[in-house]
């Protein structure tokens, strides 16, 4: 059992050694909770920094910051969008991923 475990941290270490970690996608997931209100699940790196922006189309710039940089402990992320604010909320999000604290 205990060769196991350094065997899979050794795995994850070294995939943030090298900077493989980055290579994992994000996906994102979208969940109505009730009345109306929308959750925006994904999955995230533990230690990473995560951005959330928005844009009127896929093809359009997103140039829209919906969250400051969020540093995370978990592997995912959520955001609850209320009844009010889901109904305005633009179609389209991307979320940003960085290793170093960013700058703002």
């Amino acid at each position: 059992m205990g060769s196991v475990c350094g065997i899979t941290a050794w795995g994850l270490a070294k995939r943030y050694f090298d900077g493989s970690i980055l290579d994992e996608s994000i996906n994102l997931s979208f969940s109505k909770i009730s009345a109306g209100s929308v959750q925006l699940d994904w999955n995230s790196v533990r230690g990473a920094y995560y951005k959330l922006q928005t844009g009127s189309h896929p093809d359009a710039a997103f140039l829209s910051d919906y969250t400051d940089w969020i540093w995370t402990l978990e592997t995912t992320e959520s955001l609850l969008f209320p009844e009010a604010e889901a109904l305005q909320a633009p179609a389209y999000f991307r979320v940003l991923r960085s290793l170093e604290a960013p700058e703002e």
